[in-house]
This record gives C-alpha cells, sequence and structure tokens, in this order.
C-alpha cells in the first residue's frame, strides 16, 4: 500500500474507534443521567411524604393546643365563680359572726 493510503486508512480505523468510543461515552451518560435523575424523584418523593407527615404532626400539636387553652379558660371561669362562691360565703360568716356575738 502507499503510505498515504495506509496513514488515512489508519486515520479512517482511529475515527471508526474514537467514534465509537464516543457514543459508548455517550449512552454511559445518559445512563447514568437517568440513575440521577430516578435518585432526584425518589428524594423528592421522600421529602413530599415527610413534609406531609410532620405537617400532619404539626396540625395534630396545633389542636391540641387549642384544647388545651380553651380547658385553660374554662378552668379559669371555673375557679374565678368558685371564688366568688367562697368569698361570698365568708363574707356572709362574718356578718353572722359579727350581729350574732353582739
Amino acid at each position: 500500500m502507499l503510505p498515504q493510503l495506509k496513514r488515512c486508512d489508519i486515520s479512517a480505523q482511529r475515527a471508526t474507534t474514537d467514534a465509537a468510543t464516543a457514543r459508548r461515552q455517550y449512552q454511559e451518560a445518559v445512563e447514568e443521567s437517568g440513575r440521577l435523575e430516578a435518585r432526584i424523584q425518589a428524594f423528592t418523593f421522600s421529602a413530599q411524604t415527610e413534609q406531609s407527615q410532620l405537617i400532619s404532626e404539626l396540625r395534630g400539636r396545633e389542636d391540641a393546643l387549642r384544647k388545651l387553652r380553651t380547658q385553660q379558660v374554662t378552668l379559669q371561669e371555673t375557679i374565678s365563680r368558685q371564688q366568688e362562691q367562697v368569698g361570698g360565703q365568708l363574707n356572709h360568716l362574718r356578718y353572722d359572726t359579727v350581729f350574732n356575738m353582739q
């Protein structure tokens, strides 16, 4: 073969090999991209699930706090009424004691 043709043949073989390598690397990159996308979707789903659970837990705690606040107000009102009743009874006892002693 002529040296120039031999060099062209070698260059063509290298180009073919380089093209095959480039196709393989491209395919590997596409596959890796797919794997990464799947991982991202899994993380996103996991994060959304966790967020939903946390929101649900937060709502439950907020409901519990509202109930406790309502109970606190009710108990404070009950205590105030009972204190008024006891105060009235004490005043009545004092009045009776003062007038009965005379």
